[in-house]
């Protein structure tokens, strides 16, 4: 079950995801999202037609789209422990667009919860370039059938996806090093991101 965090912007696109886990009563939620009311009150709307409950609370990171509804969320999970039907993964550590990033896997499913690793739509932003590209060539490895972004709706074409991510980012490369090439004077950053990222939106530049 996905219920979108209500939390639409440039740099998260039409809204977090949040991802509802399992088949039994109980189940795990992949990220918390960003807090708004009206997305705590669709989720609690979610579990209440479902008739399910929140086991635990798995966090692919520490940004604030993902974090911040954790507060919130808590007070949806009573005291109790449960086990969680349907539901054997693993926690995968894929740095990149964070140092601590995690993406969690469903061996049984071969589905992956990649969390910002890939957005489903547009590309990411990263921390440290050479790990993401580790990241994405490790998740491509793995073969997912399936991909539940952090932001768009399921990606069923994970392979292609996985592959066009990798290429874009080792273009981009190619892009930075022409332009360095072409430039007699040399290139701050924000030159040479107006020359990579050329008709991108200005206020993903601030």
């Amino acid at each position: 079950l996905r219920v979108v965090a209500c939390n639409p912007s440039p740099m998260t696109l039409q809204g977090t995801n949040a991802h509802l886990i399992g088949k039994g009563c109980n189940r795990l939620l992949f990220d918390a999202g960003q807090g708004a009311t009206v997305y705590i009150d669709e989720l609690k709307d979610t579990m209440k037609k479902n008739n399910i409950g929140l086991q635990e609370i798995l966090i692919t990171h520490w940004h604030p789209d993902h974090i911040y509804g954790i507060k919130y969320v808590l007070k949806l999970i009573d005291k109790r422990n449960f086990e969680t039907e349907g539901a054997h993964f693993k926690a995968i550590h894929t740095p990149g667009h964070t140092t601590d990033h995690l993406c969690f896997w469903v061996e049984a499913e071969q589905t992956l919860f990649p969390g910002n690793t890939i957005l489903g739509q547009g590309t990411t932003e990263f921390e440290d370039l050479y790990d993401y590209l580790n990241s994405l060539t490790l998740a491509l490895k793995m073969s997912p059938k399936r991909i539940y972004s952090g932001y768009c709706p399921v990606v069923e074409n994970p392979q292609q996806t996985l592959e066009h991510y990798i290429f874009h980012r080792q273009q981009c490369n190619n892009q930075i090093f022409d332009a360095f090439k072409q430039s007699n004077d040399g290139l701050d950053p924000n030159e040479i991101t107006k020359i990579v990222y050329m008709g991108t939106l200005i206020i993903l530049f601030e």
